[in-house]
């Protein structure tokens, strides 16, 4: 969890024990288990809502195998286009990939040592149909 998060998370619970201290004058002891349950609560629908959350990857390269490279690194398929670039005329491959918002950055770490010269575009979805290959939590 970062520091901003961690920031977050404190300075909403501060305000909502001091409001519950002083509107209900209920106990401090209550107040410390209404602060460690929504603590509780909001890191498990944080981490629910990260892991169901989509991101659609988008690769401009020159390399052909990169779409291989992907599989082989990701649970995910990919489609691959062939372009051709429009200043260059040049011609590119377009790798398109959707993700899990938490596999992005393994992604690109992949992406970016297989062709550092490679062009990334990363996208948040707000809906994914069809057959998304998403692992069992353990």
């Amino acid at each position: 969890m970062s520091s901003e998060e961690l920031f977050k998370y404190f300075v909403n619970f501060f305000f909502i024990s001091i409001s519950r201290i002083y509107i209900y004058s209920i106990s401090s002891l209550f107040t410390i288990y209404y602060i460690l349950y929504m603590m509780s609560t909001s890191m498990v629908i944080d981490v629910i809502h990260l892991r169901n959350k989509k991101m659609k990857i988008e690769v401009v390269t020159d390399h052909e195998d990169l779409g291989k490279i992907l599989i082989a690194n990701l649970p995910h398929a990919a489609t691959i286009v062939k372009g051709e670039g429009a200043y260059s005329g040049k011609g590119r491959y377009l790798i398109k990939m959707v993700v899990s918002s938490y596999e992005v950055n393994h992604a690109v770490a992949v992406i970016e040592s297989a062709d550092p010269n490679a062009f990334i575009e990363v996208v948040e979805l707000k809906q994914v149909y069809g057959r998304f290959f998403l692992p069992p939590i353990k």
